[in-house]
């Protein structure tokens, strides 16, 4: 069974092993954070509730409101 999502808005996460794969980190006055997933990227919803997109240098996570992945689907279906 899904967990229940209680998440009001999208918090996300971005987990990379090397700051060689963070190219910009800005924290003044607004934040900017650019790095290099590297290749082979994969896209994952996660229980419903998480798009993980995945490539060798990092993992970013974006928690999603419930009936989000659904849309999020269909929109990619018609690209």
């Amino acid at each position: 069974m899904a967990k229940a999502n209680t998440v009001k808005g999208h918090s996300f996460s971005i987990e990379m092993p090397s700051r060689n794969s963070i190219n910009n980190l800005s924290i003044n006055g607004g934040s900017t954070i650019e790095g290099d997933l590297g290749d082979n990227i994969n896209f994952e919803i996660i229980e419903g509730i998480m798009l993980q997109i995945s490539g060798e240098n990092g993992v970013f996570r974006l928690d999603l409101k419930e009936g989000e992945s659904d849309i999020l689907l269909r929109s990619l279906k018609k690209s």
